[in-house]
């Protein structure tokens, strides 16, 4: 009797937007600004900011500075 070959259900591939609870900055002047504004009020904070790929705007990443 001849083998049957199970037939393989592929799933289709869903692309997650990472970005969806971060705030989009349309420029890189609008996200800088907003990012100074965060450091002054908490003088431990360095952000950066940086272009995504995948909605093509703006966002603010962090980093907390060494306690010296």
């Amino acid at each position: 009797m001849p083998r049957v070959n199970k037939q393989i259900r592929h799933s289709r591939i869903t692309f997650v937007n990472n970005c969806q609870p971060k705030r989009k900055f349309s420029s890189e002047k609008e996200a800088l600004k907003a990012a100074d504004y965060q450091m002054l009020l908490d003088i431990n904070l360095e952000l950066s900011v940086y272009k995504c790929g995948i909605c093509n705007k703006w966002h603010l990443t962090r980093s907390q500075s060494k306690n010296i």
